[in-house]
């Protein structure tokens, strides 16, 4: 059988690399989620103050599945699943300032707790 490598992985009929190292062995049971999310979007191991931060912002993410775009969206494909672009265009179209503008407001709220801090943090307790 044929191997199909990617930049971020490769498999074979005896084993999956992902990132240099063996999924099942290095990777499974070892690497949390937020952990091996922000390895393979910044192509390095975060350090755990970097996986501590990135889980935190994941979770403050999680309710976003409830806010009426996603909503909107998900009944809008229940009517037409045969328009996944007429769902997708219901929930842009009622996008504004209370929900698709979260993920820039966290930003300043984060920039600025940082701005104001006395010194930043060093350490995972920071």
């Amino acid at each position: 059988m044929p191997e199909y490598p990617t930049a971020l992985g490769a498999s074979s009929l005896e084993k999956i690399t992902l990132l240099g190292q063996d999924l099942a062995q290095d990777i499974m049971g070892n690497t949390s989620f937020g952990e091996l999310a922000f390895w393979l979007a910044t192509q390095r191991k975060p350090q755990p103050s970097e996986v501590r931060v990135f889980e935190a912002v994941l979770a403050a993410l999680a309710d976003h599945g409830f806010t009426p775009t996603a909503i909107v969206t998900r009944l809008t494909h229940l009517s037409a699943p045969d328009s996944i672009q007429g769902a997708l265009a219901a929930g842009l179209l009622g996008g504004g300032s209370r929900f698709l503008g979260v993920t820039e407001d966290t930003g300043r709220f984060l920039h600025d707790v940082l701005a104001a801090a006395d010194q930043q943090p060093n350490n995972e307790a920071g």
